[in-house]
């Protein structure tokens, strides 16, 4: 038996995730046949990737060469982000056991080094992508908005405080410039996190829940909205959010900087 790094696993299926900036879609893969050059073989490994549409679906989808390439400069750019910030694009998986029987060779992930992540160095953009893998594994719309809410918290809260009223409020003035639609937006997310607190709180949908979280398809306009808060922090203002290169006050921690950009979100 031999050990190998598992980064090229992970740069596969993190950047596989990354089509998903580019639009909705779902990704399946039960078994993947990796090369290894250290034992000159190719080995099955049993490493699965699984996502889901917005709506719970499993679909084909096609992208076009401006899309890849769009996803591909999406996918380094952020990757030079956290190289700047001392990290990598790459998950923490551990790493990689080969077992060589007389079926020949096959690659498993051992040792999960997740429950030794400093948390203090895990940033809001790194909190906002870990909810986005989890609720794009699962297919129930009602889930799937459970885990969408705290992306939105991650990137747009500084404290414990009326929480709810803020992440409508900073999203609504983040995305939209026109009262109006700031307005609806608010009453949007608001709507979202009722649902939420319905579901996770062990209560009953009503009718109207559920026409609205399935036939209004609450959790494709979250999906949508997520989409484009996670583009503008990245793209844009990865500086404000991730604390790279802090502007103003260097002595300022990042949470602080974060915090003063919400504010003048109100006033803008």
């Amino acid at each position: 038996m031999m050990r190998v790094s598992s980064s090229n696993l992970d740069y596969v299926q993190s950047f596989l995730s990354f089509f998903w900036f580019t639009k909705d879609n779902s990704i399946t893969i039960t078994d993947s046949l990796i090369t290894i050059p250290e034992i000159n073989e190719a080995v099955m490994s049993n490493i699965k990737l699984v996502s889901y549409t917005c709506a719970g679906a499993t679909i084909n989808t096609t992208f076009t060469i401006e899309e890849v390439k769009y996803t591909m400069d999406i996918y380094e750019r952020f990757g030079n982000i956290l190289i700047a910030l001392g990290k990598n694009i790459q998950s923490l998986r551990g790493e990689i056991e080969i077992e060589k029987n007389e079926d020949g060779a096959f690659l498993h992930a051992t040792e999960n080094k997740i429950g030794v992540i400093n948390y203090e160095s895990y940033n809001c953009v790194d909190r906002a992508l870990h909810f986005l893998s989890i609720a794009r594994k699962e297919r129930h719309p009602a889930f799937r908005i459970s885990f969408y809410v705290p992306i939105l918290e991650s990137l747009f809260t500084t404290d414990k405080y009326a929480v709810t009223h803020k992440v409508c409020e900073r999203v609504a003035l983040y995305l939209e410039e026109g009262k109006d639609e700031r307005k609806e937006l608010y009453n949007f997310i608001d709507t979202a996190y009722n649902t939420r607190s319905t579901f996770l709180h062990g209560q009953k949908f009503s009718k109207d829940d559920l026409n609205r979280i399935s036939e209004e398809n609450e959790a494709k306009r979250l999906d949508e909205i997520i989409r484009a808060c996670l583009l503008m922090v990245m793209l844009c203002d990865y500086e404000i959010f991730t604390g790279l290169k802090p502007k103003g006050n260097s002595t300022k921690k990042t949470i602080e900087i974060r915090g003063d950009y919400l504010k003048y979100l109100m006033f803008s």
